[in-house]
């Protein structure tokens, strides 16, 4: 997985449509929203359908959402953000936030969880039917990291790539890489 995510990465990287900044002040509710509307109108910049804008819009907002509530801010380690790139004819959107290193073995264990709905024959009907389970049976307060999770795959229908880059003692820089295919 290790080599898959930087291999993607390097690529994306090189390919940035779009990134938002999420500084430690967290005043960047007017950053989110031009980073948002930007979203809207690729469909008419890259000539892209109006349900494939959609689907990158809510992934993204998704992905916002996931930094903000569960990064860590400190500009002096590292400023989160989101980013949207484009190569190969698919999207790559990519978090990156600052997280403590005593949530990592959670948070892997999540990753594997849903990517695990891959190897099913029908990957799409397993991660509807995990997702609706979730939904079901898991308290509100308590859903967290796997609904949001299981909902990026249930969007991307693609394995999310992940890596956590260590910092220090601390903290780790959490990635995510969620690839929405090209219609």
């Amino acid at each position: 997985m290790e080599q898959e995510y930087k291999k993607v990465y390097d690529n994306a990287m090189n390919n940035v449509l779009l990134e938002l900044f999420l500084p430690e002040d967290k005043n960047f509710i007017t950053k989110t929203k031009v980073f948002l509307s930007e979203i809207k109108e690729l469909d008419t910049k890259l000539n892209i359908s109006d349900k494939l804008s959609k689907n990158i819009y809510f992934i993204c907002s998704e992905m916002i959402q996931a930094v903000v509530h569960n990064g860590v801010f400190s500009n002096d380690l590292f400023t989160n953000c989101v980013k949207l790139c484009h190569f190969d004819n698919k999207f790559y959107l990519i978090s990156q936030n600052l997280a403590h290193n005593s949530k990592m073995e959670r948070i892997n264990m999540k990753f594997l969880e849903v990517n695990s709905c891959f190897d099913s024959a029908d990957s799409k009907e397993e991660i509807q039917t995990r997702y609706k389970h979730k939904l079901k049976n898991t308290p509100m307060a308590k859903r967290g990291v796997s609904v949001g999770v299981l909902d990026l795959a249930r969007r991307s229908m693609n394995k999310l790539l992940y890596s956590f880059k260590p910092v220090n003692d601390q903290y780790s820089i959490f990635s995510i890489i969620c690839t929405v295919e090209n219609e």
